[in-house]
């Protein structure tokens, strides 16, 4: 419980800190980051009068305020870094994602000659950097997942069971229902569709997922590869109903069709 005693002595320290504390941040993270700096200030008083009243003020107060403030600008930085590697990686195969007449391309119909070779061994240079110490985060696994597509020569060459390897390793860190439809396509491609829809069936919070529209895409994707057309078609149709995207709904639109013709 926090008693006054220690927010007394914490907001003291605040005001006579934060200054010093602020300056040493954005010599570390560059003045553009000056906004963040203050605001992992903040934190570090807020963590201070959470933790203090429970395990006791620390004997350097102001050392374990700066120790507290330099931990959640490296986690900032290395979130920053994990998002810019995704980002290389996804902008390195945008241009390939349609064909041409603008028609929406699955990743095993691209050409991968398309992609931007340059941005993805950039993407994967920052990769092997970030991967440098001992802490394994969503960001390192969810870049890891990007480079094993974006390395890949070709679809038959995706190293799938690594992915799915990956995707395990990430639902251990968090319990997104995205994470976990995405990883019900990797079983897919590993185990084949009748193993892919038992994985989005276990999704806990599958409820979540029920007004996405890629969620009914998938679904009914493993569906008709099962032979199982009326499902599949049910899905696809609410799918385009909830995709915003026009070429999303077109490409939808298209698989719809496919699939009625072979009822």
């Amino acid at each position: 419980m926090q008693t006054p005693e220690t927010s007394r002595l914490a907001v003291g320290l605040f005001r006579q800190e934060a200054g010093r504390l602020v300056a040493t941040l954005t010599a570390h993270l560059d003045t553009h980051h000056l906004q963040l700096a203050e605001d992992i200030v903040q934190e570090a008083l807020f963590r201070a009068l959470q933790t203090w009243p429970y395990r006791g003020v620390p004997d350097n107060p102001a050392a374990w305020l700066t120790q507290i403030a330099k931990n959640l600008a490296l986690d900032q930085l290395r979130r920053e870094q994990r998002w810019s590697i995704k980002q290389d990686s996804i902008a390195a195969r945008l241009s390939a994602r349609t064909d041409d007449t603008g028609n929406l391309l699955r990743l095993h119909e691209q050409n991968r000659s398309a992609w931007d070779q340059t941005m993805i061994q950039r993407g994967i240079q920052r990769l092997g950097d970030a991967a440098k110490g001992s802490v394994m985060s969503e960001y390192h696994l969810e870049a890891g997942i990007a480079a094993c597509h974006s390395t890949a020569p070709d679809d038959a060459s995706t190293n799938w069971p690594r992915i799915r390897a990956l995707y395990d390793q990430l639902l251990t860190l968090t319990t997104s229902p995205i994470a976990s439809m995405n990883r019900a396509v990797v079983v897919a491609r590993v185990y084949g569709p009748k193993a892919g829809l038992a994985a989005l069936d276990s999704i806990t919070d599958r409820s979540k997922l029920e007004a996405n529209h890629l969620f009914h895409v998938i679904y009914g994707t493993f569906a008709a590869e099962l032979g199982h057309q009326a499902i599949a078609l049910t899905h696809f149709r609410q799918a385009e109903n909830l995709a915003s995207v026009p070429v999303e709904r077109d490409f939808i639109s298209r698989r719809s069709i496919e699939i009625g013709d072979k009822e």
